[in-house]
């Protein structure tokens, strides 16, 4: 450590060491002075007996420090003069870095976030979701509620078993304007298991009231601190009220879950504190031990090959939005090592021009590992430049990066540059600087010291092998650039095709307005009926309306999965059969223009006291009665209990929850013939939708429905407006934000390759400056000379785009594999792709190799020849 801190105290130990070489030599000379000689004699005799000065400093200093770090530090003085002495070079070199690390680091900072960070709570570590596994496949963390009180009353390898479900919005009734608030279930240990209580008031416990509630931070500040709130038309008691920094930002309001031991369905997500001493293998083998036990007691479907595995709290969060983090990272990556390339271009170009500099100081001792070092020293400090710009502009592209992301980040994660970035950037930083910048200085290190100190010679072995590498770092370049481009126009094309598909519905001139209903206001149908009556009658008034509807959930958007009898279905008749349950107002398929196949639709004659009556999509007919008319047939439908319905018609398929996903079984029933179970049900996990098609755009029409609607009911309010082409744009949130970020990076790296390109053509002008202007004065075609460069500029990209094609579409299956049914499937549009970026490349290179070969046909020869 006093090593260490004596590189610090230099001046002061330099000065000291001066002090007591002054106090030798004096003694030395009193000695002399005492045998007879004379003053200048013994000073003279006394440094002579004395020796070197220099080398008893360089001894001294190696004593009392580091003379590694020693020497490095003086590496990097005399590079970063080297450095000022070429500020255009420093910039650009800095700059090229920087783009690379910037990227690089924007990314990490959310896959830091998303992935790699510990939760912030009390002791993270033992924080654990605990999850279902199968073949490998680790699943969401969710169980029924009899499966999580079995672990909870049962796993004594946690100190804490708790759960949540039930997240979503609800209306808070208020004397000035309802507003949404978003809400979920908690079981009563759930803040005593993250370990962070409330700081007024206190948290649930066992015996609360269903009415209790602890309330965010936030949420308090815009209630004033109100100790009571009105929730979908029911008064709760506020318990608590968390700190302002609780993890979870983006919960309001927290009730209680009183869970019972029923199977109803896997909708509750669970998570333990292990106790100290136990390991997650434990706990895990104990969990699967616990469910497998009541698998075979009380569960007749469930796989045996399922496991219980830990996971940490709160990754479930990132899951969704891990593949396209994973190939964003890949994507910064190839970035990254174009950045690189180019700087070892510049750096093997800077390495030659100071090749007779490096010569004469290797003829005055240096040797080749001198030479290299201290060129990998320039490399090292450009690279830390570069760092520090890139951190820079990270910062500029990560609220960029937020403000497009298809999820809101900042609800889930504390996105920053923390401590792990840091580090990352840097390590990237140091790692590329260094390793591009060995193969410059090992380059340089090996000229050849009589050729070089020829005067007029310049053709060293090393400057022949530079300039081979400088081609082999821009072919490079071009192959990553094709692997971007050829994955970007791949991924827009997909998106291109998705945004084309057709949603089953007519979307033109469509309005949506979504409500939550969550609460006991319209917990059956009955009440549900009456306000969409009253509000349908109200829209239907409105001169622009042309038709107005009600729907649980609209087209693009996920619904109720529930379970279905059919008798007659050829295939396990009595078995019970997945379908999408969506209840509408009778006009709604007919006012999507969703097509009628067969039957009829479902009609105002259809209320509570006929006869139960339901419409089938095309895919419920195909799949669950192939070669059957399925019109007068019986199903029986499992949605909150059993009732028995007659299939009166058949629509088309309408597209549900994803674009790229196939159509689904779907049962549409009438909301005057729905199950109160299953409508309380609904209401607690999907808002529903007025949709009102206009007569022309609708502009402006938002303010006219909201206010009929709130006539219709004062203390809803209306959640959010929407469009089915808003509707698309949401449900290809996540693949637009990969297509677009991946074409962006596409078009910096091909600015990067062209800027590569460019710089060795202009170095090979540069250096056959002398060689171009005898040609010319010999007579020589200037144009010949300059198709000449183009000529390699061009040979240089085709080699490069023959081997990036090869790599991406290796890299295409793998993205395939990662984001399943996003790539084009047709082969005409990857060889469209494939043409129209092959052409992008070319052009950018005859762009990037034209200023060179124009700098030859402006060369004058006589002005040349002097010059050289």
């Amino acid at each position: 450590m006093n090593r260490f801190l004596n590189l610090f105290r230099r001046n002061t130990l330099d000065r000291q060491m001066e002090e007591e070489f002054q106090h030798h030599l004096e003694l030395l000379e009193a000695d002399f002075l005492k045998q007879g000689k004379s003053p200048e004699e013994a000073r003279l005799f006394a440094r002579r007996e004395f020796g070197s000065a220099e080398a008893h400093k360089d001894q001294y200093r190696d004593g009392w420090g580091l003379p590694w770090l020693d020497d490095l530090l003086s590496d990097l003085r005399f590079a970063a003069r080297q450095l000022r002495r070429s500020p255009s070079f420093s910039l650009i070199a800095i700059l090229t870095m920087a783009l690379g690390v910037g990227a690089n680091t924007a990314i990490f900072t959310l896959v830091n976030a998303a992935l790699l960070r510990e939760a912030p709570y009390p002791q993270p570590d033992r924080l654990k979701e605990i999850t279902k596994t199968r073949a490998g496949n680790i699943g969401y963390p969710v169980f029924d509620s009899r499966q999580y009180l079995h672990f909870r009353d049962n796993a004594t390898a946690f100190s804490n078993i708790a759960a949540m479900r039930d997240k979503g919005s609800i209306a808070w009734l208020t004397l000035n304007a309802p507003t949404e608030v978003t809400i979920m279930r908690v079981t009563p240990n759930y803040f005593r298991a993250l370990g962070i209580l409330p700081v007024v008031g206190r948290d649930f416990r066992d015996k609360d009231p269903a009415d209790s509630v602890v309330v965010s931070h936030r949420f308090a500040a815009r209630s004033q601190g109100a100790a009571t709130v009105n929730l979908g038309g029911q008064t709760h008691t506020v318990l608590g009220v968390l700190p302002e920094h609780f993890p979870s930002r983006d919960i309001d309001i927290y009730l209680p879950l009183l869970a019972i031991p029923i199977q109803d369905g896997d909708n509750t997500q669970v998570f333990g504190r292990l106790r100290d001493g136990l390991s997650s293998a434990e706990a895990s083998q104990q969990a699967t031990q616990l469910f497998q036990e009541l698998a075979k007691a009380e569960y007749k479907n469930l796989p045996p090959e399922l496991l219980i595995t830990l996971q940490p709290y709160g990754s479930v969060d990132g899951r969704g939005f891990r593949q396209p983090l994973f190939v964003l990272s890949g994507a910064v990556m190839l970035i990254l090592l174009i950045s690189c390339a180019n700087l070892a271009n510049l750096l093997l170009a800077r390495a030659t021009v100071r090749t007779r500099e490096l010569a004469i100081r290797g003829s005055l001792g240096a040797g080749r590992f001198r030479l290299a070092r201290q060129l990998l020293a320039e490399s090292l400090l450009l690279a830390i430049l570069g760092g520090l710009a890139g951190l820079a502009l990270a910062q500029v592209l990560l609220p960029l990066l937020v403000a497009v992301s298809p999820i809101k980040l900042f609800e889930i994660w504390d996105i920053k540059l923390d401590w792990t970035v840091l580090a990352y950037t840097f390590g990237i930083s140091i790692t590329t600087g260094l390793l591009f910048g060995l193969i410059p200085a090992w380059n340089a290190s090996r000229v050849d010291l009589g050729e070089t100190m020829k005067e007029g010679s310049g053709k060293t072995s090393a400057g022949a092998t530079g300039a081979g590498l400088r081609r082999t770092f821009v072919i490079a370049e071009v192959a990553l650039s094709v692997v971007l481009l050829v994955c970007a126009g791949t991924l827009m094309k997909g998106l291109y095709d998705l945004l084309a598909l057709p949603s089953g519905a007519d979307e033109t001139r469509l309005i949506a307005a979504q409500m939550s209903l969550r609460g006991e206001r319209y917990d059956t149908a009955a009440k549900a009926a009456q306000f969409f009556a009253r509000g349908l009658e109200r829209l239907s008034a409105i001169p622009n309306v042309e038709s107005a509807a009600v729907t649980l959930a609209l087209p693009l958007e996920r619904g109720l999965n529930c379970a279905v009898i059919v008798p007659d279905s050829p295939d396990q008749p009595g078995k019970r059969k997945f379908m999408n349950w969506r209840y509408t107002s009778p006009n709604y398929l007919a006012a999507l223009r969703v097509p009628l196949l067969k039957g009829r639709y479902l009609h105002d004659s259809d209320h509570s006291k006929s006869q139960p009556v339901a419409v089938i999509s095309e895919e419920f007919a195909r799949r669950y009665l192939p070669g059957l008319d399925p019109l007068g047939r019986s199903i029986v439908e499992h949605c909150g209990g059993e009732t028995k319905r007659l299939i009166v018609g058949i629509v088309g398929n309408l597209r549900t929850n994803s674009l790229k996903d196939k159509p689904v079984p779907t049962l549409y029933v009438s909301i005057r013939q729905a199950n109160d179970d299953i409508v309380k049900a609904a209401h607690t996990w999907f808002p529903m939708s007025w949709v009102i098609r206009t007569r022309d755009s609708g502009q402006g029409m938002q303010a006219q429905i909201e206010k009929e609607l709130r006539a219709a009911d004062p203390l809803q309010p209306i959640k959010s407006f929407a469009t089915l082409d808003e509707l698309r744009g949401v449900a290809l949130r996540l693949d637009r934000f990969l297509a677009y970020l991946i074409a962006a990076f596409a078009c910096l790296a091909l600015a990067l390759s062209a800027a590569g390109i460019y710089g060795v053509l202009s170095y090979l002008v540069s250096q056959r400056t002398s060689e171009f202007a005898i040609r010319l004065a010999l007579g020589a075609d200037g144009k010949a000379l300059a198709w000449d460069v183009l000529k390699q500029g061009l040979w240089l990209t085709l080699i490069g785009a023959l081997l990036g094609t090869a790599a991406a579409f290796a890299l295409l299956r793998w993205i395939a594999s990662q984001v399943p049914g996003f790539l084009p499937s047709s082969g005409a549009g990857a060889e469209w792709i494939l043409a129209t970026c092959c052409g992008v490349l070319l052009l950018t290179a005859c762009v990037a190799s034209l200023a060179p070969a124009v700098r030859i046909l402006r060369l004058h020869p006589n002005e040349a020849l002097r010059a050289s």
